[in-house]
């Protein structure tokens, strides 16, 4: 008894392994091609004729992308159902940036299917002697990779490629296939020699210092730089051991409070792919009465940062505002009336006074 069973499982799985060698074989098209096609065993189909969906009683037909059906007549008298997908090139692609430039990672494969299998296969399989990656730089082709492997796919790094320009990665079929892809582009800017738009307080009587980051400015004479608001990580240390102090912020600016006496640095980390950037405030130490009356001048907080079209601060209604530009020339005056019109004043770095007897208040505020 246990042998007919065993028989009887062995024959069963005979069977369906035959049948399931009938098809139908699917041959899916690569990108731009747009036509695939699809064939059927009728032998091992046990059908002595098929129709497809397409009015076709070959054995073999074109097929375009999407959901098809084939109906086998004869013994089985079937009805398969079964998709012809669009296949296409993909690049695998990561980015990292060095101090020493740009590592671009790429693994060109054809998806979905890639390599043949049993019952799918590219409808035209490129000869990877026919098939070259090519890197280009600003738009022209600065290195080339040739063969490529049109299945599962092969890696390739770039290294140390420079900052300032754009890079973007183009695969050429010249095969019969003729199939092409473009990667994403990969913008490497460059900040060069950036301009921090920063204030500090000092630390008066103990720790109670500040330093506020407003914006931070790149060279506009860099080769590529970044889109303003220039956003990234902000990182406080106090030097000379770069002891980090407070937490990171991140955004376009930055504020530590309760700092005391010291030289610190603060360093930059851009969001987008540049050098990171760093600059050194002092906060000087003053201590009691004396060292307050000795300089009578003192940080007056103002808001928004950055400002757009009217800058606001707290008042007592006494004393004049004066507001020069960020190379010292006057471009604006008036009352000390707690808020002033800057919507004609140019993007830019703005130093604002009150003064009012022997006190003069001072802020500076950047214009966007």
């Amino acid at each position: 008894m246990v042998k007919t069973i065993a028989a009887l499982i062995c024959t069963l799985f005979l069977t369906n392994a035959a049948m399931a060698q009938c098809g139908p074989f699917k041959h899916h098209p690569l990108w731009p091609d747009t036509v695939g096609y699809a064939n059927v065993d009728l032998n091992e189909c046990n059908a002595t004729s098929c129709l497809w969906d397409n009015g076709s009683t070959d054995i073999q037909t074109d097929l375009g992308v999407g959901p098809h059906s084939v109906i086998f007549y004869g013994m089985s008298n079937d009805t398969i159902q079964f998709q012809i997908v669009q296949d296409y090139w993909e690049f695998g692609q990561t980015v990292q940036t060095t101090f020493a430039g740009l590592e671009l990672h790429i693994w060109p494969r054809i998806e979905p299917f890639g390599l043949p299998q049993v019952f799918n296969n590219p409808a035209c399989t490129p000869d990877p002697s026919s098939v070259t990656v090519y890197l280009l730089q600003d738009g022209t082709a600065m290195d080339s990779i040739h063969p490529v492997d049109t299945g599962a796919g092969e890696n390739h790094w770039w290294f140390d490629l420079p900052f300032g320009h754009t890079y973007q990665v183009q695969l050429v079929d010249n095969s019969s296939c003729g199939s092409s892809v473009m990667g994403d582009i990969v913008t490497a800017y460059t900040s060069g020699e950036v301009q921090f738009s920063a204030v500090s307080q000092d630390a008066i009587g103990g720790a109670n210092g500040s330093i506020q980051i407003f914006g931070v400015t790149p060279d506009p004479g860099s080769p590529l730089p970044p889109p303003v608001p220039f956003t990234g990580h902000f990182n406080l240390s106090i030097l000379p051991d770069h002891t980090p102090v407070g937490d990171e912020q991140t955004g376009s600016g930055a504020l530590w409070e309760n700092l005391q006496e010291g030289v610190y640095n603060v360093h930059f980390s851009p969001d987008n792919i540049c050098n990171p950037s760093d600059t050194v405030i002092t906060i000087l130490g003053a201590t009691g009465i004396s060292g307050i009356a000795a300089d009578r001048s003192r940080s007056l907080h103002v808001w928004p940062q950055p400002a757009h079209d009217v800058l606001q601060w707290s008042t007592t209604g006494r004393g004049t505002l004066q507001v020069h530009d960020s190379r010292g020339s006057f471009v604006l005056s008036g009352k000390n009336t707690g808020n002033l019109d800057i919507s004609d004043l140019p993007s830019g770095i703005y130093h604002m006074q009150i003064s009012h007897g022997t006190t003069v208040e001072r802020a500076t505020f950047l214009k966007q």
